[in-house]
């Protein structure tokens, strides 16, 4: 819903000059108040509510979404909006939406504090009335949340303090569904371009899917949980945050071969392997050692997993430590290291018997070290 489709373009959202000398903040919103709402009964009818939720979204709140939430039809909105335009913007969000946002956070804050007296709003039944639409929304899947949706449920349920909101947040907390809702919000968002809005996403679907792995160790629940780590990562390094992205492909390995080791199939592990086949590389060329060790040292972990399972496997793994004593020769870092990872892969490979190539270069590569 765009603002020409709202038909409230006749807004004029300028600034407003409120300072009055002399009178505190709260003096001056209350004056304010007053002054839109001289009949404290109709406010309390028609508007405290609805400007509570704008009050405590983290977010501007869609124009499409009031309509939801309190049934409006005809022309509520355009009324609202003419009421309400003195401390609320109308605004376009992220996805091309009109919103609607309070304009200083000084008057959200004293929206919910007594000294608002017959204007002041209930945080908690904000909160309620905005989950509970949502959370039906997504319950009785009457149409996939939208990216606000999504990312302020979970918000939303946090603030009320009851069993029944903390039944909700742990029923989200344990639907992989959520985590995909989630998932495809942070992938509209990075396909237009909003790499902050993706970050949030993806980082709200990772904190859902890891309580979930946490809970229930299943192969299913560790693979969501490292694929939404990967599209995390990947989000960090398109930001040139490589350190960030590097801990969290870490943690996926740690699920890999940890707490899950061999329930995973193999196409998590090699899709895994990949991503950090390939951040190796670009740390390596930047110059950034200690983050490429690390890479390579993750990736040594899920081979390792993987060697158990065949020969072939197995010889990877040893191609895998002398690729590693290989990148700490060149690069003279732990010689005793590299001896160590030349001498595991020796004994494997003799192990599996053949493979002289690579056995007698490992045997120069020894050879080397000793010199």
């Amino acid at each position: 819903m765009t603002m020409d489709d709202t038909g409230l373009d006749f807004l004029d959202l300028g600034d407003f000059d409120q300072e009055e000398p002399g009178k505190t903040s709260a003096e001056k919103f209350e004056a304010m108040f007053k002054e839109a709402f001289p009949n404290p009964a109709v406010y309390a009818q028609s508007f405290r509510l609805p400007l509570a939720c704008l009050a405590i979204s983290p977010d501007p709140v869609p124009a499409e979404d009031l309509i939801y939430i309190f049934s409006w039809v005809d022309d509520r909105l355009e009324s609202f909006a003419r009421e309400v335009f003195f401390i609320a913007d109308m605004v376009m969000d992220r996805t091309g939406r009109t919103a609607f946002a309070i304009r200083d956070p000084e008057v959200s804050a004293w929206l919910f504090s007594p000294a608002a007296g017959p204007y002041m709003a209930d945080e908690r039944e904000a909160a309620q009335r905005m989950a509970d639409a949502f959370f039906e929304i997504f319950d009785l899947k009457r149409r996939e949340l939208t990216p606000y949706e999504a990312l302020t449920l979970p918000f939303l349920l946090k603030k009320i303090p009851t069993a029944a909101a903390r039944e909700k947040l742990a029923f989200l907390s344990d639907t992989p569904a959520f985590v995909s809702a989630l998932m495809i919000c942070g992938e509209d968002a990075r396909v237009t371009g909003h790499t902050d809005q993706t970050a949030r996403f993806y980082l709200q679907a990772l904190e859902i899917a890891s309580a979930l792995t946490a809970r229930k160790k299943t192969s299913g629940n560790a693979a969501i949980s490292i694929e939404v780590m990967r599209k995390t990562a990947r989000i960090y390094l398109d930001t040139d945050r490589i350190r960030d992205a590097l801990a969290i492909y870490l943690s996926a390995c740690r699920l890999a071969t940890s707490e899950m080791e061999g329930k995973l199939t193999d196409s998590v592990s090699i899709s895994l392997e990949e991503d950090l086949q390939a951040l190796f590389e670009q740390c390596e060329d930047k110059g950034d050692l200690e983050s490429a060790d690390a890479c390579y040292v993750g990736l040594l972990a899920l081979a390792r997993n993987l060697a158990f399972g065949s020969q072939i496997d197995a010889v990877q793994y040893a191609g895998l430590l002398t690729g590693h004593a290989h990148f700490l020769m060149k690069h003279s870092l732990f010689r005793e290291r590299a001896r160590d990872d030349l001498l595991l892969a020796r004994r494997i490979l003799l192990a599996a018997g053949g493979h002289q190539g690579m056995l007698m270069s490992i045997e120069r590569m020894l050879a080397s070290l000793d010199e």
